[in-house]
């Protein structure tokens, strides 16, 4: 029998066995059945989420610098683009090489993804045209996907990056297609911005990569982040990912008060614009107390004038504000806290007024809320655009209307009394003598209680 199983041919010696990972394996494609196993045996994990570690988990998962698959003229270009070069300065520039050529003009056509403009600028370019170039990336060749985090994923505003990422990763790894798919999220993902509010942004190095991402759902802390494009910047355009980065919050129980009104007023508090008043339409369906509108405001933060502020008093009418991005539940019915229900309040009735106070303000401005209708009941379109047409702001706010900046100003309590009563007449007993007695001998006996 002749083989590598079977004797060896005369005058020669037997044939030693095949290494460890030879054989069959080396004649695999890369993405075989063996090459899993031989990474993961290979490339231990590190131990911490630093950003060495990050390097690693990156390089680990992505199987070194991310130009895998890629042709040998793009793989030269890449590592043309992002090797390590001298710094020149602006009297000491030299031409671009034809190579050098070559990959800016892939890098421009977007057939080329790096991370950073060419590294080679640094021997052509003045200090000015590469900061010009560094600004180009960020506009034009990097794309980015935002998601609004929920109040219930509790993201504190300095989060460390790593940490998101980690989570990330631990949270849709179930199984090895999710594995496979967050290795190719890592490969993928340049950075991950947190605005310290509600916006998670995701940049990616290419229009092309965000593209693929552009709706995927991500798991993040038990909570569902769904990615979604910004697209190209109209003015005056807001599309719904992008018009989710704005504060907004919730009127609840909105009832006394016009839409029209509501708006005036907080624009009148607030001097920001509010770009919507929305009811909860189809979203107000799947939760069961949907009574509130949600005003959008044009701004990423939430205005100075209403932060920390539960309740605004309007005349006769109380409106209670639930800021929703922040906090997960509504505010409490009685002492106004943002962090808890009426279920679980600990503040004794008789400081609950004062408590109330802190988050409480009255509106002192010329603006006074109205039930009568701004509209008749029209029943075709013309009759309508008849109506809305002569419907302006000036007609719809007060004669006396100022022009100065709104007031909220705090309520004021009278100081919290503690029951004397009670306690008066403990110490009033306490401190009593009871009726003095003589013995027998004459003697007067005091008893005397201490206090």
């Amino acid at each position: 029998m002749d083989g590598a199983d079977g004797p060896p041919p005369e005058g020669h010696p037997p044939r030693p066995p095949d290494p460890f990972g030879a054989g069959a394996a080396s004649n695999a494609e890369p993405g075989g059945a063996h090459a899993p196993s031989l990474i993961q045996t290979t490339s231990p994990s590190p131990q911490a989420w630093t950003a060495n570690g990050t390097a690693a988990i990156r390089t680990q998962l992505t199987g070194g610098n991310g130009a895998d698959g890629r042709r040998d003229a793009h793989e030269r270009l890449y590592q043309l683009s992002t090797a390590a070069y001298p710094l020149h300065a602006d009297s000491a520039l030299r031409p671009m090489t034809p190579a050098e050529t070559e990959a800016m003009e892939a890098y421009l056509s977007c057939r080329l993804d790096l991370p950073a403009p060419p590294t080679f600028l640094s021997c052509t370019a003045t200090a000015f045209k590469r900061a010009a170039m560094v600004a180009f990336h960020q506009e034009h060749v990097e794309a980015t996907l935002i998601t609004e985090v929920p109040a219930n994923a509790r993201l504190g505003r300095h989060v460390p990056r790593q940490s998101i990422l980690r989570e990330l990763v631990a949270g849709n790894t179930p199984d090895e297609a999710g594995k496979t798919r967050m290795k190719r999220f890592i490969k993928d993902v340049q950075r991950i911005i947190f605005d310290g509010e509600h916006t998670l942004s995701v940049v990616f190095m290419s229009h092309r990569t965000a593209a693929q991402w552009d709706g995927a759902v991500l798991r993040l802390r038990g909570q569902s982040l769904r990615l979604n494009l910004i697209g190209a910047h109209v003015p005056g355009v807001s599309p719904p990912a992008l018009l989710a980065r704005h504060y907004a919050v919730r009127i609840l129980g909105p009832d006394g008060v016009l839409a029209v009104q509501l708006v005036q007023l907080l624009e009148d508090i607030t001097q920001v614009s509010v770009l919507d008043v929305r009811l909860p339409g189809l979203t107000g369906l799947k939760l069961p107390d949907n009574d509130y509108w949600t005003v959008i405001f044009d701004a990423r933060s939430c205005p100075r004038e209403l932060t920390g502020v539960s309740a605004i008093r309007v005349g006769d009418v109380n409106l209670t504000l639930h800021h929703f991005q922040r906090n997960q539940q509504p505010p409490c019915r009685r002492c106004l806290n943002p962090h808890h229900m009426q279920t679980r309040r600990k503040v004794p009735d008789a400081r609950l007024v004062q408590v109330r106070a802190t988050r409480q303000r009255e509106y002192v401005g010329r603006l006074s809320p109205t039930a009568s209708s701004l509209l008749r009941d029209c029943r075709d379109l013309q009759s309508l655009n008849q109506w809305l047409s002569g419907l302006t702001p000036s007609v719809v706010a007060d004669e006396g209307h100022r022009q100065e900046p709104g007031v909220l100003k705090a309520v004021t309590t009278a100081p919290a009394q503690p029951e004397t009563s009670q306690v008066a007449s403990t110490e009033q007993s306490n401190r009593t003598t009871p009726p003095e007695k003589t013995d027998a001998s004459g003697m007067t006996v005091v008893r005397r209680r201490r206090s």
